[in-house]
């Protein structure tokens, strides 16, 4: 891992170059997602990554950084045609996550968004009541896209039932509930 950093600390010389690999880096995502395709490797029975990487989590880490990188690349570039194709991949890498059903995978990505539009606008009390209006308005919509997709409203039923059934058994071991 040194070495690599090492080495990308000598090829980088200017703010083109991190676009550069922000840029390779979102696309790689997107060309995973094709590579899955093509080998139909999205017709599983556990959480996708399982049986690719041993671990539905490590798998969803990477396609997080993808994505995170797409953003990046919305934010850093002036070329529309750039931002439609970042677009396009971020919706394919979340079609990625929600197939792996990491939660904290969802929600990082418009955190880290939030954060950008903060700093890259400074931070107005207007524009967070716009971030918060828009979260307040989409997530409803969002909510009600998943849930009417079969395969996907059975394995977020599932996970969420999952986690509240350990937080109400973690609850029952410590005499709260």
């Amino acid at each position: 891992l040194f070495a690599l950093a090492f080495s990308f600390t000598q090829l980088i010389s200017s703010k083109e170059d991190i676009k550069k690999i922000l840029i390779v880096l979102a696309l790689s995502g997107g060309i995973l997602y094709m590579l899955m395709m093509k080998h139909n490797l999205f017709d599983i029975t556990e959480r996708l990554g399982n049986e690719l990487m041993g671990n539905a989590n490590a798998f969803a880490s990477m396609i997080l950084l993808s994505v995170m990188a797409a953003i990046c690349s919305i934010y850093l570039s002036k070329n529309k045609p750039l931002w439609i194709v970042m677009i396009g991949v971020i919706i394919l890498d979340y079609h990625m996550l929600l197939l792996s059903e990491g939660r904290k995978y969802l929600i990082a990505p418009i955190l880290f968004w939030m954060i950008l539009s903060f700093k890259a606008s400074g931070f107005k009390i207007t524009r967070l009541a716009l971030i918060i209006g828009i979260i307040v308005i989409a997530t409803p919509i969002i909510i009600g896209i998943l849930f009417s997709l079969d395969v996907i409203s059975d394995t977020l039923i599932t996970r969420f039932e999952m986690t509240f059934a350990m937080h109400e058994g973690q609850s029952g071991m410590m005499g709260g509930g």
